[in-house]
């Protein structure tokens, strides 16, 4: 295990995760117009008719194998584990 130094993490290029959770018709697809960053939307839903015009990126997610992926990539794959999560199982 390595320590990390203030300073090595201040150098770091880091970015936000986040998550939007609700019922449908709120408008949380119509949110990603409202943002200026880069930002890549997973579609879970086949849901992105109200943001069709948005010139932004986003991964079509029909699939567990796609679910799982997406998640070790967002959280880190497990590095003491060789199973569905493990870095070598995934994207090996």
């Amino acid at each position: 295990m390595k320590i990390i130094s203030a300073e090595e993490r201040l150098k770091q290029q880091t970015g936000t995760k986040l998550a939007i959770f609700g019922s449908w018709g709120v408008g949380k697809t119509s949110l990603l117009k409202t943002l200026d960053e880069p930002t890549l939307c997973l579609d879970f839903e086949a849901g992105l008719l109200a943001v069709q015009d948005r010139n932004g990126d986003s991964i079509s997610v029909r699939t567990w194998e796609n679910a799982r992926d997406i998640a070790c990539l967002i959280g880190g794959a497990n590095p003491a584990s060789k199973n569905v999560y493990s870095q070598e199982a995934t994207f090996g």
